[in-house]
């Protein structure tokens, strides 16, 4: 879910449908459904009338017109394959797509062209950057890892490797005046996964497991 500064209205990401549901804050109701097509994940904020979607599943950033509720980009990914994570940069017009196969692209708001592309640990699941210390973060559940990339300029970016967080460690969020991450993760229920009983696709947590981490930038950021 997003919320668009300059129509000031919310955009509520349907994954498996493909489609985004507007609603209109002050009325407590939806007011249109823009057809994107394909799985989605994460969807960020332009600030000037424009949002982008991660399209998962044809490995592409879709924009949308916020003012009209339409598609006016679509932009193909192809070395990134199911971008989950979208972060962006509204000053340099830079978005942060983190993708599953370790890779990280970034991508212009303008013209959708590939500006860089680094490496990151596997099972990335969300993105979030820094503006103040310009860091872009990867938080990758899968292997328990946080990769961190740091911006030198609007065309240069450059690997500062990862720390090491917990699996499951995939929810993120940075706060934009300290430089804190904050990571959700839980434990993995070992038992159910050697008796098969977890979930298709899903792994079981030990109750009462979750935990907050939360990670500070060092000195000199």
């Amino acid at each position: 879910m997003v919320y668009a500064s300059a129509g000031k209205h919310v955009f509520v990401v349907n994954g498996d449908s493909g489609t985004l549901t507007v609603i209109d804050p002050r009325t407590d109701s939806a007011m249109a459904t823009v057809q994107v097509g394909g799985k989605l994940e994460s969807a960020v904020d332009g600030g000037d009338g424009k949002l982008y979607v991660n399209g998962a599943e044809r490995q592409q950033i879709v924009r949308v017109d916020t003012r009209t509720n339409q598609v006016d980009a679509r932009w193909s990914i192809p070395n990134c394959s199911k971008p989950h994570g979208l972060a962006i940069d509204t000053a340099s017009g830079r978005l942060f797509a983190s993708c599953v196969n370790s890779t990280l692209v970034v991508v212009s708001t303008d013209t959708g062209a590939i500006v860089a592309t680094l490496p990151i640990g596997r099972g990335s699941d969300a993105a979030a950057f820094d503006s103040k210390r310009k860091l872009v973060f990867s938080s990758n559940g899968q292997y328990g890892t946080l990769s961190i990339i740091q911006g030198k300029d609007a065309q240069t970016f450059v690997s500062l490797g990862g720390v090491v967080t917990a699996p499951t460690a995939r929810t993120m969020s940075v706060d934009p005046d300290t430089g804190r991450n904050y990571l959700v993760a839980a434990e993995l229920d070992a038992a159910a996964a050697a008796a098969g009983s977890d979930r298709a696709g899903h792994k079981s947590i030990v109750p009462e497991s979750l935990k907050l981490l939360f990670l500070d930038p060092r000195p000199g950021f």
